[in-house]
């Protein structure tokens, strides 16, 4: 199990260091909230970057999935922490399914943590603060 693990990371650093996907290198523009053809842009992201991994992109760490997310962010264009300080700063109809499924991808760090694993450990402080703003913008 451990071998597999190390595995894992390893063809994920492999993986995101071929694409060149660091995103703090990225230019800071947000995805645009609520816009479908954003979304499309980043789901064809998010599927040819899981085609390259050995498994699930679920199947990661919470930070090797953030960093998995970075980088979808980054191959469409877009940059991940740009877009979720823009989702904290409000503006957007919360009942968009648009906007919903841009959180989904946002959230997707966190999202199923196990046992032992904080959301604390994933994100900066300025990223928590912005998750719970966006969290508490969707109930």
């Amino acid at each position: 199990m451990a071998v597999m693990n190390i595995l894992r990371v390893a063809a994920l650093a492999l993986l995101l260091s071929a694409c060149g996907a660091d995103d703090r290198g990225a230019a800071a523009t947000p995805a645009p909230i609520g816009d479908n053809a954003a979304l499309e842009k980043l789901a064809a992201s998010y599927e040819s970057i899981m085609e390259r991994l050995p498994g699930s992109p679920w199947m990661l760490a919470p930070a090797d999935r953030k960093h998995f997310v970075e980088t979808v962010f980054a191959d469409s264009g877009y940059h991940y922490g740009a877009t979720l300080l823009r989702m904290a700063e409000g503006g957007w109809p919360p009942e968009d399914q648009a906007a919903k499924d841009l959180a989904e991808l946002l959230f997707m760090p966190h999202t199923n943590l196990g046992p032992g694993q904080l959301i604390d450990d994933v994100y900066t402080d300025e990223e928590l603060a912005a998750v719970r703003k966006v969290q508490a913008m969707l109930k």
